[in-house]
């Protein structure tokens, strides 16, 4: 019984940090890259400000993996 938990519990850790690198952290190097070119303060603002969405999210999940782990 405990085998079944502990497995589920690596599985959802295995699918946080999947999702950390697979579209979290792609999609924050592409806005990082799209923000140095950016020349309009509307647009760096608004591009910046998803930026930390998406960090945040990725804090959150970082977050969740340690206390599954603990």
């Amino acid at each position: 019984m405990g085998e079944v938990a502990v497995e589920a519990n690596m599985e959802a850790i295995s699918k946080s940090a999947k999702r950390i690198v697979d579209e979290i952290h792609t999609k924050i190097k592409e806005l990082e890259r799209q923000l140095k070119g950016e020349k309009d303060k509307k647009k760096k603002k608004e591009i910046q400000e998803e930026i930390n969405s998406l960090k945040n999210k990725r804090s959150k999940l970082y977050a969740n993996i340690v206390k599954s782990l603990l």
